[in-house]
């Protein structure tokens, strides 16, 4: 069965194309993947992203064990600090990459919608007695305004939120409605993501498209999102990482814990880092026109040594940009590459993301 967002007619009032994605029907787009785009660099756009994952995790001892599970700082997060994270099975690969969100009597866990039965099933099968890991899908929507004019407008309905720091998140009475408030995102730009009651969301989706309108918000959809990802390099599970990816070669290093005595796949990732990776995750910028799409092959003096995990148009630099794995000999800054792009060689070069300044 598809799942649908509680906004689900709000989009079709607005003229969404709708589109299958983890097992919903989500907004692609409204007015144009490029304008949405645009207007979140250059104003700002209000996703609805209520189709990713919310598993709570609960009960003695919780922070202890998420901590001794995954490979990044669950300790040493304060309560209302949130923090980047990932997922690992025992042989190193990337089973999701989470947000973790740490409240004062429990955490709050956002995996990617895809994975998020998968996830609390690895969970619940780690999980000594006494913690609970509860399935919190249809408990919040979660709204997520981003851009340069999101800070005006979302404190327009928030004053409190003006005063969030980057990972900070706070619960705030909005028009009666309690809501959790976080600066996370997905798109480089200034982003409030804005987890509300299910039942509620309406009334928080409403204000804040009325209250952007003078300032060029837009409704924006998943295509956009994708692309503004794409041009901060910003890993995609089951494109750039998945559970056959070390996140060593895919460039997370910098989210582990190397001194933790235990977390799920140590081992393999530790292997990995000491003797060096085989291929490393790169960005690579084009010179030509064309535009890179995901399995397209990268090539090397007319052999193939990869293929793109993601690739579009960049409506911000007006090229294509493109990110994939290649031997880790190629993966150096400048170094040259083709792309094998409908039977013509598209050149491009590597690059180290964010393909833009943020």
């Amino acid at each position: 069965m598809t799942l649908k967002s509680p906004l689900h007619e709000e989009h079709l009032r607005l003229g969404a194309k709708l589109t299958e994605f983890g097992g919903w029907e989500m907004p692609l787009k409204y007015s144009g993947v490029i304008a949405e785009h645009r207007a979140v660099r250059e104003a700002a756009g209000l996703f609805d992203v209520s189709h990713l994952g919310k598993l709570v995790v609960s009960g003695e001892g919780s922070v202890d064990f998420l901590d001794s599970l995954l490979p990044g700082k669950v300790q040493e997060l304060p309560e209302w600090k949130a923090g980047y994270n990932l997922i690992l099975n025992p042989g190193g690969g990337i089973v999701d990459d989470i947000f973790v969100y740490r409240l004062p009597d429990q955490l709050l866990l956002v995996p990617n919608a895809s994975n998020t039965l998968k996830v609390m099933e690895v969970m619940k099968d780690a999980a000594p007695k006494g913690i609970t890991v509860e399935d919190a899908r249809m408990k919040w929507a979660i709204l997520a305004l981003s851009g340069r004019e999101a800070k005006e407008i979302g404190v327009s309905i928030c004053p409190e939120a003006a005063d969030l720091r980057l990972h900070s998140f706070a619960e705030f009475d909005i028009a009666g409605t309690p809501v959790l408030v976080a600066r996370t995102g997905y798109t480089g730009e200034f982003t409030l993501e804005f987890f509300v009651p299910w039942e509620r969301t309406v009334e928080i989706w409403k204000p804040l498209i009325e209250a952007g309108e003078a300032r060029g918000l837009l409704p924006t959809g998943l295509g956009a999102r994708d692309t503004l990802r794409l041009e901060m390099g910003y890993p995609l599970h089951g494109h750039e990482i998945d559970e056959e990816t070390n996140p060593v070669e895919a460039g997370l290093s910098w989210l582990i814990r190397w001194d933790k005595a235990s977390f799920t796949g140590r081992e393999a990732v530790l292997e990995v880092r000491d003797s060096g990776p085989q291929r490393k995750l790169v960005g690579l910028l084009a010179e030509g026109r064309e535009i890179p799409r995901e399995g397209y092959p990268i090539l090397h003096q007319g052999a193939k040594v990869g293929e793109l995990t993601s690739g579009n148009f960049s409506p911000t630099l007006s090229k294509g940009i493109a990110m994939g794995y290649v031997p880790t000999e190629l993966a150096q800054e400048g170094t040259l590459l083709t792309v094998e792009v409908r039977g013509r060689e598209l050149r491009m070069k590597v690059v180290t993301p964010p393909f833009i300044e943020s």
